[in-house]
Parts: C-alpha cells; structure tokens; sequence
C-alpha cells in the first residue's frame, strides 16, 4: 500500500493493496507457448475443482445444521495465482515515461513526451517518440491481472498480454505538473474540469461513485421518494409500492388481514359443521318443483321418486349399511308421497347430514323424475288429512325457481324450513352461519335405471372446499398483514420485499389455489364449484400480475379485474339463482371497482385542485403574453423567431433521448477493420479501454444503446454543464445576454446583469448564479413518475438559461447556437409561438434548446454525447419569477403526480 505516499492520499489510492512479483530473467526465458497452455488449462481444471469442492462443504454443513451439528465452511485457502508478464523495455533516465510494445494488437503503444499528463496516444508518425530498441539484458517486469492471452515475441519470450495497460510513470515534479494544464493529446482543460475529473476519480477509488443507481433502485423498489398526492401515486411507475408505504393504506390492510383471517376462522368453523349431523327436526318432505318433462306447479301429481329419507351420522342409507342399520331410521311413524312431495317422520327428533332417493320403480316413469327438487323440515305437527293440503292454489304462482328459492314455507298445517336442494355451495361470511351452505336453483339429470338409489350429502370434497374456502382468505390475510408491516420492516431490512410483493404474492398463491380447486372439481363431475373457482382464479391472476408488475397502466387493469370479478359472478348467478344478485354481490370484484372508480376522481380532483393553485400565476404570465402581442413589432420579432426554428427544422416532436457512444468492437469485421485503421484522427482513448475491449467512436451516437445509469448521467452532465457554461458565456457576450445574480441580503439592487458588463468585472462576475444540475431526487422522481424509470428521458439534468431584453436578442442567440460548431442542437422546444398551449406550463414561455457539446475537450472527455438543456428567457417572463411562485409550483407538480 502507498500508504505514506502524498498523492496516493490525495487520490484515496492509499488504501489499495497492489502486488509486486519479482522474478529471474531465467525463469522467464523458459517459458514457452505449451507451457502456457498446459497452465490455463490445469488452472481451469482446478478452478472446476474447486467449484466443486465448495458445494460439497455447503451441501455437508446443511447436513449437519439440519443434524444438530454446526457446519463451519472454511474460507478460500489462497487466492488464485495470476501469472506475472516479462515485458521487454528499455532503461530510462530522467522525467520521461517508459514505454512498451502492445502485444495483443501487435502495434507500438507510444507515450507522448510531455510531462503535463499521462497517457496513451495514437500510433500516430510524429507526435510521439520511437519505439526503444528491444534487448534481451534489460527486462522490465510488469504485473498482470486477468486475461490468459500471450504472445512470443522475436526474442523467444512468451508474456501474458495484461488485461490493463501497465505502464510505470517515472517522478515527476509537483512544478512540472501544475505548469500546464493541456493533457498529453494537446487539450486544454480548465481547473474546475480537472478539479472535477479528480472528484470523479475519489468516487471511484471510495466504492461511491455508484451511489445515485444504488438509490434510485431503492426508490424504485419501495418509492420513497415520492411525493406525489394520494391518488396521483396509481399513476406513477410503482403504485402499490408508493400506496403501500402510506400509513392510510397500511391501516386499510391491516384491517383487510384481520377481515380476511376471520374469513378463515369462519370458512374452517363452517367445515366442522359439515362433518356433523344437522338439524333436529321430526318431519321431512321431498317436494318436486321440477320433472324431466319439464313439467312445474299445478301439473306434478307426484313426487317422482319411490324412496326417500335423511342420512344420519353414519352418511349411509339403510341399503348401504353392513350389518344394524341406523337405528333411528327404524321408527319411521309415517313414510310415503303426499302429493307432489315425499313425507318421512319420526316419534323423535333427529338431525341429518344429507338424504337419499330412489328413481321411480315403474317402468316408463323416466319423464315424473324430479329434475329439482327442495327438502324441508318442520318440528310442527302435520295434518295431512286427504291429502287436499297438498294440492293448495299457491303452487301455480310464479315459476319454480322462484318458488323453490323461499326458505320458508307452509304446508298442510305446519311452517316448514328449507334443508336441502340437488346442489349446493358454501357461504364466505366473517361469522360461522346457522346454516353452512347455499342451495344452488338447478336442474339435475337423474339416471335412465329404475329403482337406482342416489346420496346427497352436505360434505363437500375436501380439497375444493380448502382451496376456494379456506386457503384462498389465508393468503390474503398474509398479504394484508405483511404489506402492512412491510414499511416498518423495510426500514430496519432495506432488502426485505415492499408491499407490491406481498400483494402479487397473495394473489398469485390464491389463484394456484382456486386453479387447483377448479381441476379437482372437474374432475369428480362437480362442475358448478368448477366454474366459481375458476372465475375467482381468474380475477386473482389478474391481480397478481397488476401488483407485480405495476405500470401506467395499474389503474385500468385494476378496473378491469374488479369489473371481470363482478360479471363474472354476476352470470354465475344468473346461472345458479336465476337472478344478478341471486347468489349475493360480489363484493371483491365491487370493492376493487370502486377503488379504482375513486382513485381516477380522486385524479381528475387533484389536476382541478392544481390547476386552481397555479391560476393566478397563469393569469400574470398570459397577461405579459397579450401584451408582447400588442405591439407590432413584438408580434414581428415572435413570428420571425417562429421562422427561424421551422427552418432549423427540430422541432419539439423531434426524437431526442441520451445514448451511449458507438462501439467499433460491436461493428462487423470489415467496419471494425476501417475503424482502426482510421484512429489516428480521432482523440485517443484510455488504454484501459483499447485493453478491455471497449473500442469507442468519440462523436458517435449508439442508436440501439440508451443510457441505463443514473451515475453515468451526473457524471457526463458534470462535465458537459462546465464546457456548456463556457459556450453561454460567449453567446452572451455576442448578443447581449444576461445571467441572474445571487441574491443579496437586503433583497435590493439588480437580478440580472449582462455577461459584456461582468465579463472583467471580478465583483459581478462572482455574483453570476450559475445553474446547479438538477436534485438527484427530483430527477428520481420524474423516472417514477413520468419517465417510466428509463434515465435516457432524463434531458434536463444539465440546464442553463440565459435571459434577454427583447425578442430580437433571443433571435440572434439562436442564430449563433445553431451556428457554433462546438454544440449539435438535437431539438428545439419554441414555447414562445402563438400556437403554443401555455396550459402545459401555467403560462410560462420561453425557448428550450436541447444540445450537445461536440468540441475536441468535450469527445477527450467523453461527455460529446450528453444531453444539455438550454433555455433562452425574456426577461419579463423571468422578473415574474418568484421562490413563492416556485413553491406553489412544486406543490401543485406533486398534486399531479409529474
């Protein structure tokens, strides 16, 4: 470690460990090609071993963790080995660079002679000094990290080609380095763009230069930088993220968790029910409503079965018992059809768990079979007489679902209670219910054979009842409770998931579920809990994925899965019930609807509310707007203006985003080949990047390559913002441009002065407000917001203005823009036209010019392919400026989520 060395310190370098190898020339002679490729490969060999080794150990301390043992892994026992490289050099004397051939290219690498910087020129004729003569008596050994490439050189000797260009820089002195500011490649830079290079490689050396991509991903992922209003955040790249971390939305799930894990108490208690016999009732009846024939009311004159009774605990009838059958089924006071109906009763009360029939025994009785019937029970005393009860007026009113639905009903002298009907569901409620189920208004097809004995049981399969029931409300309670504690845990554990997880999750689980359900009911004929557990599945596939993924689009698919919900168990019950609310509402599907209903007025509330807050602000600034109409030649100076940028012709609907250079090692053979043979004209490039493998075109843009970090956006905005304030300046000073000033403390005297009058001024020119880059966490904001989390949106990071007197001005400023061949304008944004839609920005105007610098500093530098924003201002429109302004601004922006 340089950990005594002053400018190892100055460049936090002086913690880095390094490694010196020091070697016999002997040793290096005998290396040969072979040699080379035996070691790589027994290398390789032994890395697959260790590999190997590693999984054995992990996969032997999970053995004994799971064993009661503690399993200790040891760390790596060495590191890997990296073979040194003999790299033929010359002795050198002096302040001077050594230098060395390039063996992967097969091209001398040549150092400039200046002292001023350091680093690698072109194979350029001329600007550098001849290649040394290379001899075998004097070796410089060179340290080599990473790649296994060689070569043997005339000499005989094999080296390994360096991942990194190494070069050993010999003393230079601290007078000799800050003489000059020109880099080795003749470029001058200024001291705040050195100053700043320094800082960037402090970044870099301190692990921290990844820090703004390392926040906005926490941003991204749990949205905690946003400040959007409540309703806004469902418009913003993570919604559910952003509505989960409010502490409205965490009490709303906290008692959806509570609701839901009652849901499971219930769903469980109501399965207990349905193991137990049911009732205590004395009389039951088998009433026909419907027969094969289709046949209702009035025209049954039997109930179309020759047996019928209750199940008792056994679930067995008399002819499926082996051995005593059950004994309370061997009282039987009374058993017989009664008209259209089939009465069995008891001395005693008893309670079932399901019934039994037995189709008609007569043959050619297939079209009086009943294809729905209703069980009843009373306790009451039934008289039944002659039997005349039986056939009262009432059974011609109404359909026979319409009367098959009651629960009640009077007949022959007693109030009967509906027990049972061909098919059934079970009710979702929050307490248990008196009775466990809902009995389903459909018909059923009885088999063809005479006398067949059929069960009706009230047990459902366990497996459908679990998985549309009971796991299901489970899952949802998990996803209540964990999103609801997901903001306080992910402040102790950042990398704990965020509610957005925990909501997909739920609902992902709760769709296996009810899909699992649907597949077991198919399969045993039970078709109906078939369709109700697949419709569920449906609207919690839809859910899952919404919360998972999120987007613009959360909002209508979130209306689209409450409103698939709620026609979707809408047709079931006009399916099963005969009625839209025969089977109950589906409240999931309605509450989900309503939310998003609520959340787009909420919207449409929150654009009114902002609007409202930024009036009067617009009212002044389009005032100042009909007034610069007013005059003749303010009207002549704008549509001149309007010329000027229609004949640039990049307008604001040109295409404009940030893009990464263009690779040559990406482009075909032959490009690749032109390219290299033409780099002597373009700025050289770091070696680290000819070595990496990372060929750039300075000044070409990577259409297919877009910017995906947010460091490399403040890093290239950095720069660019200090070679872009150099242009201002000088297009200031040829039109008669103005900077703002910093406020003083009485808050008196001039806002804006010329750059012509401060320019040699050293007190005015002190007093310049330059333009900062933008906050880190607003530009986070705008990719949660509006940007759909893509960084090459970002334009604005580097932004300047200058301010103007009259439109006149402004038109020769651009003029001078346009001209200047050290920036490239990309768009134009002409918000001083008349046909522009001052809404957009509450009044305000002004010329907005995105553009690059394309100067030789800006391409040594690499930022030529950031992206600056320039706004060129009058200076009525900037004196109406105000921090009060700027405040309800901001407001109103978080009120409409931009």
């Amino acid at each position: 470690r340089l950990s005594g060395n002053e400018e190892a310190q100055e460049l936090a370098v002086d913690t880095h460990i390094c490694e010196l190898v020091l070697t016999l020339t002997d040793i290096g002679r005998s290396q040969t090609r072979e040699m080379g490729k035996a070691y790589r490969q027994w290398r390789k060999c032994k890395r697959t071993t260790e590999k190997m080794q590693r999984l054995v150990k992990q996969l032997c301390s999970v053995t004994c963790m799971f064993g009661g043992l503690v399993g200790k892994t040891e760390p790596n026992s060495r590191e890997e080995e990296t073979p040194f490289s003999l790299v033929p050099g010359s002795a050198s004397s002096g302040d001077t660079l050594q230098m060395y051939q390039d063996v992967g290219s097969g091209t001398a690498a040549q150092w400039s002679e200046s002292p001023c910087g350091v680093g690698l020129g072109s194979p350029t004729a001329g600007r550098n000094r001849p290649a040394p003569q290379v001899s075998d008596d004097t070796m410089e050994v060179v340290v080599s990290a990473g790649s296994e490439r060689g070569r043997v050189l005339s000499s005989g000797l094999y080296i390994s080609v360096p991942s990194v260009f190494h070069v050993r820089r010999q003393s230079i002195s601290d007078q000799e380095i800050g003489s000059c500011n020109a880099t080795s490649w003749g470029v001058e830079l200024s001291s705040e763009v050195q100053e700043l290079i320094k800082g960037l490689s402090h970044l870099s050396t301190l692990g921290v230069l990844h820090f703004d991509d390392r926040r906005w991903k926490t941003s991204s992922d749990y949205a905690r930088a946003d400040a959007s209003s409540f309703s806004s955040v469902f418009f913003s790249m993570r919604p559910v993220t952003a509505v989960g971390y409010r502490w409205q939305t965490q009490v709303t799930l906290f008692v959806l968790g509570c609701y839901y894990a009652l849901v499971v108490f219930s769903s469980v208690s109501r399965r207990e029910m349905q193991y137990k016999p049911w009732g205590s009732y004395k009389h039951f009846r088998l009433e026909t409503m419907r027969t094969r024939d289709k046949k209702e009311g009035g025209e049954i004159t039997g109930p179309g079965v020759s047996d019928f009774n209750v199940l008792g605990h056994t679930r067995c009838s008399s002819e499926g018992m082996l051995g005593d059958f059950d004994p309370e089924a061997a009282h039987l006071t009374f058993s017989g059809p009664v008209g259209s109906s089939f009465l069995v009763s008891y001395p005693e009360s008893r309670s079932m768990t399901g019934w039994y029939i037995k189709t008609g025994a007569a043959q050619g009785s297939e079209p009086l079979d009943p294809a729905y019937f209703n069980v009843w029970a009373t306790n009451d005393n039934v008289v039944v007489g002659d039997g005349s009860c039986a056939l009262a007026p009432g059974r011609e009113k109404g359909r026979w679902w319409e009367r098959g639905g009651a629960m009640e009903a009077e007949w022959c002298g007693a109030k009967w209670s509906k027990v049972g009907s061909p098919q059934h569901v079970s009710l979702t409620t929050v307490t248990p219910p008196e009775h466990p189920i809902k009995f389903i208004e459909t018909e059923i097809d009885l088999p063809m054979e005479r006398g067949l004995l059929q069960t009706f049981h009230f047990l459902m399969d366990y497996r459908v009842f679990y998985g549309i029931y009971v796991l299901p409300p489970l899952f949802y309670s998990m996803g209540g409770f964990m999103g609801s504690f997901s903001r306080i845990i992910t402040m102790r554990f950042p990398d704990f998931q965020g509610a957005h997880f925990w909501f997909g999750l739920s609902f992902a689980l709760a769709s296996v579920s009810h899909l699992v359900a649907a597949s077991v009911a198919f399969s045993i004929g039970q078709f109906i809990l078939g369709w109700i557990a697949l419709n569920f599945a449906v609207t919690a596939s839809m859910l899952s994925f919404v919360c998972i993924r999120q987007g613009l689009w959360f909002l209508p698919v979130l209306a689209a899965s409450g409103l698939q919900g709620l026609v979707g168990w809408t047709a079931i019950s006009i399916w099963l019930w005969h009625s839209p609310v025969g089977g109950g509402v589906s409240f999931s599907g309605l509450a989900v609807l309503l939310v998003a209903v609520s959340v787009a007025s909420m919207r449409v509330w929150s654009i009114r509310k902002s609007r409202l807050l930024l009036k009067h602000d617009q009212e002044v600034y389009d005032d100042l707007w009909a007034k610069l109409l007013e005059g003749e030649d303010s009207r002549f100076s704008i549509n001149h203006l309007e010329k000027v940028v229609r004949m640039i012709g990049l307008d604001a609907r040109n295409y404009c985003r940030q893009h990464n250079r263009l690779r040559a090692d990406k482009l075909p053979p032959a490009i690749r080949a032109g390219y290299i043979a033409r780099s002597a004209s373009h700025p050289p490039l770091n070696p680290l990047f000819w070595d990496l493998g990372f060929w750039f075109l300075p000044g070409r843009l990577d259409p297919h390559s877009k910017v995906s970090s947010i460091n490399q956006l403040y890093a290239g905005a950095a720069i660019a913002n200090l070679l872009v304030v150099e242009r201002l300046k000088v297009w200031a000073e040829d039109t008669g441009g103005m900077f703002m000033l910093r406020k003083s403390e009485d808050r008196s005297g001039e806002r804006f002065v010329k750059w012509a009058d401060a320019k040699n001024n050293a007190a005015l020119r002190s007093q310049v407000e330059w333009t900062s880059l933008k906050r880190q966490g607003r530009a986070i904001e705008k990719l949660l917001r509006s940007y759909q989390h893509q960084p090459d949106r970002l334009l604005d990071i580097s932004r300047n203005c200058i301010i103007f007197d009259n439109m006149v001005d402004m038109t020769n400023c651009i003029g001078k823009i346009s001209t200047d061949s050290s920036v490239r304008i990309e768009r134009l944004k002409n918000r001083l036209s008349p046909s522009y839609n001052s809404d957009e920005t509450a009044g305000y105007r002004d010329m907005c010019i995105n553009l690059r610098v394309v100067n030789k500093q800006a391409e040594t530098l690499g930022a030529e392919i950031h992206m600056c924003e320039v706004q060129l201002v009058l200076r009525k429109f900037a004196e109406l400026k105000t921090n009060e302004g700027h405040r309800r601004y901001v407001i109103a922006r978080n009120r409409r989520g931009v």
